[in-house]
This record gives structure tokens, C-alpha cells and sequence, in this order.
């Protein structure tokens, strides 16, 4: 039997998705070590970076058989939700059975049946709307009632395949869609799908009693005026009247009252029975198929606008592999000695010249070189935050030696992961001094035992693209461990080898 194919990836949304779940199986290890094919087929190919990305993560990706995997677990999760909806047609035939239900006298309250099968479905349409609102001002899905049983269902459906990639597909397929923009409008389609099949449901069923019985259909009232109840009745068969499904009269509605002195005119079964099914129609089903397809239209158009978050430390390691300042053409006798150099260049950086030097600390240890770092003599010490009243304090201090001609010089620690909260932290830092500023990166050593010297590195090109991307100047950041002291001795030494070179502080 010939080798079935994987299914292709054809939408940019498909791609994207592609990509992000291939960003999720890298940083939990699973992706091969050698990228660079892939990488330079994507630097060939051409574009922005986001295409670069997407074309490198397709590449990648067919290899691991990411598609397959993908497209299993999109099958799986349409499986899941017509589940739901199957289940939501069973509920509303079971509902429509047990509401017409006459009594002894062979007659059925119309607006007890009615209330009973649109009570419900009423409520819950309310209550989307007031989800909806409140998305739409801050909270990201809609609190909707199928959420966890259609998760719980698309988890037991993707179960069936285990591995590395399937988890990485079903989490990057549940980041996308399960929330954000996507998620509200995706939930809210299976929510009008889910109460169509229930009313679809109740119709079919209703209409099945009303051809194999016969019901006498009344209204009755205790304290309520009977006008009220013949006024309502008017209204309520305008819509339905539209379709060509109502056509009670007045002298009909006030005879078809359970205690009426004269019997209903021989059409009042029908008149009734022709505007309960209207009503199901007009009230319930109609908004359904407005709504669901609203929503649908408003998720395919928010496919379409769906893009990757590049800021993201998975992606914006890339960046300089797929956004390369120059192509490289071929090397001709190497200078190995050079390219050390500026290795170690790079990795120890400089600080800024300046006469003095303000130091602040962000969420690190006391280093066991002391604090602050011998850096600067006459430090200002602006101490270590921790908390963030540690640090707006710190940046007030910071903001009121504004006259003093000083640098600013920002410690971070390796071990702290250069997301997006630590980028506002240096932005911040960025934004309170407006002289110059430098970044230093501290605990290198207890980072590489943490992480391995591989994701070390990587970890120090998040943080420098971060720094950079925040304001500072690429030359200086400096990775320098303040624990060891011979390493601090070395960067002294250096440090006052080109001072007394006259080259730059």
C-alpha cells in the first residue's frame, strides 16, 4: 500500500499555527540541533521576518511529521464539537417530549409550553451578550458554559496519538484558539451552533406530536387581566406572521381561555399549534442562524488578521540568523585569533564613560564580590529591587539626580528569563535616566549548571535583543558573573589596561 502523504499546509493561519506549535516543541527540547538548512532556505526564500519564521518552522516541521499531527488534532477537535452539538439536539428533543405534555382534559397551557422550550435559550442568549461585553472590555473568552466539556472532549479525542509533538500541537492549537479574539468568537459559534441543534431539536419533535396527537392549546390566569394576556398573544404572532405562521384572531384568543363560556371556533388548534411553531422559528432559531453566522464570519476574519507574537523569546532568538546584517560569501585564511577576540569583546562589553556612576539592582542576589560591584569608585547605590515599590522608589531617587552628569548601570541576573515583565523593567530604567546607560548580566555560572551551556548562550541573546530593543546600546551590555572574583580582576585589569592605552572607558 502506497505511503499516504502528509496533508499540507495551506492557509497562512495553517502556517502559522505550524509555527507555533514547532515554537513549543523547541523550547521543550524536541526540536532537531541542526537548523541551519532550514534557516538558510528561509533567508534564500526571502521576506520580513515573520515569513522567514513561518517558511524555517514548515521546514522543520515536515520532518517531524508536524502537519499530520496538527491536522489529526484539528479532526479531532471537529469531532468533538459536533459531539457537543449532537448532544445539544438530544437535549432539546428530550425537552420538547417531556414540555407537551397534556393534562387529564386533553388541554396544554400555550405559554407554559412556550416559556418551557424559549425560556431557557432566552437566558442563555442574554447571558452571551453580557459575556460578550465584558470580553470585549478586558476579559479574553467568553465565559460560556460548553468551554469545559469541549475541552474536556477535545483532550480525550487527541489522547488517542501520544508524544512530544501531539502535546506540542494540542498547546499551541489551545493557545490560539482557546483564547484571545479567536477563542471569543470560535466559543461563541459552538454556542449558536449548540443551542441551533437544541432548537432544531425541539422543533422536529414538536412537530412529530403535533401530527400524531391532538392537543387543545389554552392560556389561564389568576390574577392577571385577560386583556393582557389577548394583547400579548397579538404581538407575539407579529413575527411569526411575517413567515406566514400565525393567524389567531381576537375572538379566537379570548374563546381559548381555560374558563371561557364558549368553546374555541374548530381553527383554534391549528391558529395555535401554526404559532407555537412560528414562534420556535421566528424567536429561537432565526437569531441562532444570524448569530452563528455572524460569528463565524468575525472568525475567519480574525484567522486572517492572526499573526505570531515575535516578541517572544522562542522567535526573537532567531531574529539575527534569519534577519542577518550581511550574507556571507566564503572566508579565506580565517583570522581565528580575531574572531576570539571579538567573542570576548562582545561578551565583556564596556561601560559608558562617565565621571559617576549610579548602580541599581533588579531581582538578584547580593553578589559574593559585595554590592555594589567595583565598578565605579563612589558608586551611587540605588541598592536591589525585588518588589516593584523597591523599584519605582529606586527610579524616583534615580530621576532626582538628574543634574549630576552620571551613568546609569542596570544588573540583572541570567537566571531571570528576559520576558516581556522584565522588558518593561528595563524600559522603565530606559525612560527615568536620560543620560547615558548600561546593562550588566550577572550569574552566567549558575545559569549554565541551571540550563546547559547551549540554552546559556541563547538565554544571553534574549536578553541582549531584549536590552536593545528597550533602548540600550548594544556595546554596553556586559555579561560579567559577579560571584567570581578572578573574573571581576580580569575585567579591572583590562578596564585600566585601555584607560592607560587611552582607548575608550
Amino acid at each position: 500500500m502506497a505511503e499516504v502523504s502528509s496533508p499540507r499546509v495551506i492557509t497562512p493561519f495553517q502556517r502559522r499555527l505550524l509555527a507555533e506549535a514547532w515554537r513549543r516543541i523547541e523550547e521543550t527540547g524536541g526540536g532537531p540541533v541542526d537548523t541551519t538548512h532550514a534557516e538558510l532556505a528561509a533567508v534564500a526564500q526571502g521576506g520580513d521576518f515573520e515569513t522567514r519564521v513561518l517558511n524555517r518552522a514548515q521546514a522543520l516541521a515536515l520532518s517531524a511529521d508536524l502537519p499530520r499531527a496538527l491536522h489529526g488534532l484539528q479532526q479531532a477537535i471537529r469531532r468533538a464539537a459536533w459531539t457537543l452539538i449532537a448532544i445539544g439536539g438530544v437535549i432539546g428533543a428530550v425537552a420538547a417530549r417531556s414540555t407537551l405534555n397534556a393534562d387529564h382534559a386533553g388541554l396544554v397551557n400555550f405559554y407554559w409550553v412556550l416559556v418551557a422550550l424559549l425560556g431557557v435559550h432566552s437566558v442563555a442568549l442574554l447571558m452571551w451578550f453580557v459575556s460578550l461585553l465584558f470580553s470585549f472590555s478586558g476579559s479574553n473568552v467568553p465565559p460560556t458554559p460548553l468551554r469545559a466539556p469541549f475541552e474536556a472532549l477535545a483532550r480525550m479525542l487527541a489522547s488517542a496519538v501520544s508524544g512530544n509533538v501531539q502535546r506540542s500541537a494540542y498547546s499551541a492549537w489551545m493557545g490560539i484558539i482557546g483564547s484571545g479574539v479567536l477563542g471569543r468568537w470560535g466559543l461563541s459559534a459552538l454556542l449558536h451552533a449548540f443551542w441551533l441543534a437544541a432548537l432544531g431539536g425541539m422543533l422536529a419533535v414538536t412537530l412529530l406530536m403535533l401530527s400524531a396527537r391532538q392537543f387543545d392549546f389554552v392560556w389561564e390566569t389568576t390574577i392577571l387581566p385577560d386583556e393582557g394576556f389577548i394583547k400579548l398573544t397579538e404581538r407575539l404572532q407579529d413575527l411569526p406572521a411575517r413567515l406566514g405562521l400565525g393567524s389567531l384572531d381576537r375572538e379566537t384568543i379570548l374563546a381559548s381561555r381555560r374558563a371561557a363560556e364558549r368553546a374555541p371556533p374548530p381553527g383554534a388548534r391549528r391558529g395555535w399549534s401554526t404559532l407555537l411553531i412560528g414562534s420556535l422559528i421566528a424567536y429561537g432559531m432565526l437569531p441562532r442562524i444570524a448569530l452563528l453566522a455572524f460569528s463565524l464570519l468575525m472568525l475567519g476574519r480574525s484567522r486572517g488578521r492572526y499573526r505570531l507574537d515575535l516578541e517572544l523569546p522562542g522567535y526573537a532568538r532567531l531574529r539575527p540568523r534569519l534577519m542577518p546584517a550581511s550574507r556571507r560569501i566564503g572566508v579565506v585564511d580565517a583570522d581565528i585569533g580575531a574572531a576570539a577576540r571579538r567573542d570576548g569583546e562582545l561578551r565583556a562589553g564596556r561601560l559608558p564613560a562617565a565621571r559617576e556612576t549610579a548602580v541599581l539592582g533588579i531581582e538578584i542576589d547580593p553578589p559574593g564580590t559585595g554590592w555594589p560591584p567595583a565598578l565605579a569608585i563612589g558608586a551611587q547605590d540605588l541598592g536591589i529591587a525585588v518588589e516593584r515599590a523597591a523599584l519605582d522608589c529606586a527610579l524616583q531617587r534615580l530621576r532626582a539626580l538628574q543634574d549630576h552628569p552620571l551613568s546609569l548601570l542596570v544588573v540583572c541576573s541570567l537566571t531571570a528569563s528576559p520576558d516581556r515583565g522584565m522588558a518593561r523593567v528595563l524600559r522603565d530604567c530606559r525612560a527615568a535616566h536620560h543620560g547615558p546607560i548600561a546593562l550588566l548580566l550577572t550569574q552566567r555560572a549558575r545559569t549554565a549548571v541551571r540550563l546547559g551551556e547551549t540554552a546559556c548562550r541563547e538565554r544571553e541573546g534574549d536578553w541582549r535583543r531584549i536590552a536593545i530593543a528597550t533602548g540600550f546600546d548594544a556595546a554596553h551590555i556586559l555579561v560579567l558573573d559577579l560571584d567570581d572574583a578572578e573574573e571581576l580582576r580580569e575585567f579591572l585589569l583590562a578596564r585600566d589596561d585601555r584607560h592607560g592605552a587611552g582607548g575608550p572607558a
